[in-house]
């Protein structure tokens, strides 16, 4: 019946397993076992899907000229690591060049570039940077 009550007050389905998943592993905790499979369970959720479908993804406006320059202004300097590496990545859409973030992230730990080439080019180019502008070489999250 909660399926149907988070169903009622507007609750996306994708919103509605995400709940049934928390109240499955706050049984787990407690010892108590909650099988998400059962054929009750099932039959509501199908339910629900059924009667409310499933949204629409929404497709981003694209980053036109002047929303691209705003998004780069609002971005620290590109002489930090921090600024290089969000511009580059804004910027690689539009052709621009990438040498700034580059001096950078040959800086990373990860990059052994006594390693072969083979194995440098496997590295993503866009990596972490820390709140202190090292970059980390780890991936974003």
């Amino acid at each position: 019946m909660y399926g149907v009550q988070c169903a009622d007050q507007g609750f996306a389905v994708s919103s509605i397993r995400v709940h049934l998943a928390a109240i499955r592993t706050a049984h787990l905790l407690a010892g108590l076992s909650v099988d998400l499979r059962h054929p009750r369970l099932a039959m509501v959720v199908e339910g629900v899907t059924r009667s409310r479908g499933t949204r629409p993804r929404r497709q981003a406006a694209p980053a036109v000229p002047g929303v691209l320059r705003l998004m780069i202004s609002a971005r620290p300097s590109p002489d930090t690591p921090l600024g290089a590496r969000d511009r580059a990545m804004l910027l690689v859409g539009f052709g621009a060049a990438l040498e700034a973030w580059l001096v950078h992230r040959r800086t990373a730990a990860d990059l052994d570039w006594t390693a072969s080439a083979a194995s440098r080019a496997e590295r993503s180019l866009f990596c972490a940077v820390s709140k202190t502008g090292r970059v980390t070489g780890e991936k974003p999250v």
